[in-house]
């Protein structure tokens, strides 16, 4: 078995062709091995990264006030 992620994903398209984008995507998030969330690192204060909701109040003033500016 290929150890690294990129050089299986090489391997698969030589033998079978294209990657659909999905399929990609994919390998690239859930790869048992190699798949951003197989690490553990993940979303949140601890991890990799905060979606906007965990900033806190502060998103739903800045949302509040764009929206107040578009209408």
């Amino acid at each position: 078995m290929i150890a690294n992620l990129r050089d299986r994903l090489v391997a698969r398209i030589r033998e079978h062709g294209p990657l659909r984008f999905g399929e990609f995507v994919d390998a690239a998030l859930y790869d048992p091995h190699s798949g951003f969330f197989s690490r553990g690192g993940g979303a949140g204060r601890r991890g990799d990264f905060l979606t906007g909701p965990e900033v806190g109040p502060l998103f739903g003033a800045v949302i509040a006030r764009a929206l107040r500016f578009c209408a």
